[in-house]
C-alpha cells in the first residue's frame, strides 16, 4: 500500500525491465494523471506477451474510471462483441496511451464471439476489463460454456481483498442472454447490459529505456 508518487521513476522503470522490481510490491500505487493506478500483479501473462520475454507489471485503477453500458440493446452478445469493448478500445486505449507513453504490454486472451462456434478467439490484447476468475479466483455466476482463458486471482485481490471494494464496476462474464457479472460493495452480482457500470480495466507496462508517466 506504499504511494509511490506522480511518476514512474528511472529506477522503478529499470526495476521492472530487469525483474527485480525493487522497492515494488503489489497493492503500491502511483497516481497519474489524476487516477491511482494499484500493483496487481508481476509477470502475470505467459502468452503472446510484448517484447519476447519482457517483465511487466499488472496495474488497476482504484475506481472505475468511466462509466457505460455493457451493451447497448438486448440480447446481450458475449463481452468481445459488446459496445463497451469497442468503447474501451477507440476512446480508453488512447488515453491510457497518453498516461503510459505507449508503453502498455500487449498479450493474447481467449475473448469468445457469438459469431465464432469454437468458443475460441485468441486476440491481442493491451486493455481489457476484468474477469470473474482474476478478481474472485473462479467463475462464479458466468455461463459454463465459456471457459475463461485465464484462472488465475491477481495476486492483489488474494493478499488483501478490500482492494475488490470499488464503485460498483463490470466483469467481462456474460451470466444469461441479458446481464453480465459485476462487483458492488466488493460483492459478486449480475446486471442487466443496457444498465450504466464502471469500467476498472486491467493493464500491463513493462520496463523500458523510456521513463513512463
Amino acid at each position: 500500500g506504499t504511494y509511490l508518487g506522480e511518476q514512474i521513476t528511472e529506477p522503478q522503470n529499470m526495476a521492472i525491465k530487469a525483474r527485480t522490481v525493487d522497492g515494488l510490491y503489489s497493492g503500491d500505487d502511483w497516481r497519474l494523471n489524476n487516477i491511482n493506478y494499484r500493483i496487481a500483479d508481476f509477470n502475470y501473462w505467459t502468452h503472446g506477451v510484448d517484447q519476447v520475454n519482457s517483465n511487466h507489471v499488472v496495474l488497476i485503477p482504484d475506481n472505475p474510471i468511466a462509466y457505460f453500458p455493457m451493451n447497448e440493446d438486448e440480447p446481450a452478445p458475449l463481452y468481445f462483441d459488446t459496445t463497451l469493448r469497442t468503447y474501451l478500445i477507440s476512446t480508453i486505449l488512447p488515453l491510457m496511451n497518453t498516461t503510459f507513453k505507449m508503453k502498455l504490454c500487449a498479450h493474447s486472451e481467449n475473448l469468445p464471439s457469438i459469431f465464432d462456434a469454437s468458443n475460441i478467439n485468441i486476440v491481442s490484447s493491451k486493455l481489457e476489463i476484468m474477469s470473474e476468475s482474476q478478481v474472485y479466483g473462479q467463475g462464479l455466476f458466468r455461463e459454463r460454456e465459456y471457459p475463461a482463458y485465464r484462472t488465475n486471482q491477481f495476486a492483489l485481490f488474494k493478499i488483501a481483498p478490500r482492494y475488490i471494494y470499488s464503485f460498483p464496476y463490470w466483469l467481462r462474464d456474460r451470466c444469461d442472454t441479458t446481464s453480465y457479472s459485476a462487483v458492488s460493495d466488493g460483492m459478486a452480482t449480475t446486471l442487466p447490459g443496457i444498465n450504466n457500470c464502471g469500467i476498472r480495466p486491467a493493464i500491463a507496462i513493462f520496463g523500458s529505456t523510456q521513463i513512463i508517466g
